[in-house]
């Protein structure tokens, strides 16, 4: 079976002798023809079950990923919680230090962290105002549509490609 680069090639050979031959189909030309549309056809119905198999690949891996990134947040959170339960018990217990045969976990003052509770009662004199220049891309994407050139931007083609199953009878 062709692949699909070597039935690419082969339709820009058929064009160029159609071009040599002033858009004249001779019988050599109508062969070869024939049997380049079966192997596209062919290729064609190949090409759609692997991009099925492939998208199925891709969400059964999605789900394995989606549920392997929650089994490793619940780690996360486990270790976090249980050193939180540590601190919470040493702090509770006014100890700075607990030993263990090989291990040893120590309770030190740290930075302290801010916690704004209320954001209504910040005075003025602490707010900052935030400005965001970003590229309006609506209106970028309506004046290049209307012919209107926008200096480092443009409008790119884009395809896409859409795989139909017709369940058409050999003959």
């Amino acid at each position: 079976m062709a692949t699909l680069r070597e039935l690419t090639a082969e339709f820009g050979f058929f064009q160029q002798e159609l071009i040599d031959a002033g858009g004249e189909i001779s019988p050599e030309i109508e062969t070869r023809l024939a049997h380049f549309e079966a192997s596209l056809t062919t290729k064609a119905d190949s090409i759609a079950y692997v991009l099925d198999h492939l998208d199925a690949e891709a969400i059964y891996w999605k789900a394995k990923a989606s549920d392997m990134q929650k089994l490793a947040r619940s780690f996360s959170n486990a270790h976090e919680r249980l050193k939180d339960r540590v601190k919470f018990a040493m702090r509770k217990m006014g100890a700075t230090e607990i030993k263990g045969d090989e291990q040893t976990f120590s309770l030190s003052d740290s930075r302290k962290k801010l916690v704004i509770f209320d954001q209504e009662k910040v005075p003025d004199s602490f707010l900052k105002e935030t400005i965001v220049t970003e590229p309006d891309k609506y209106a970028i994407e309506s004046s290049l549509k209307a012919g209107i050139e926008v200096p480092g931007c443009m409008l790119e083609p884009v395809y896409m490609l859409r795989v139909k199953y017709s369940l058409k009878k050999k003959e």
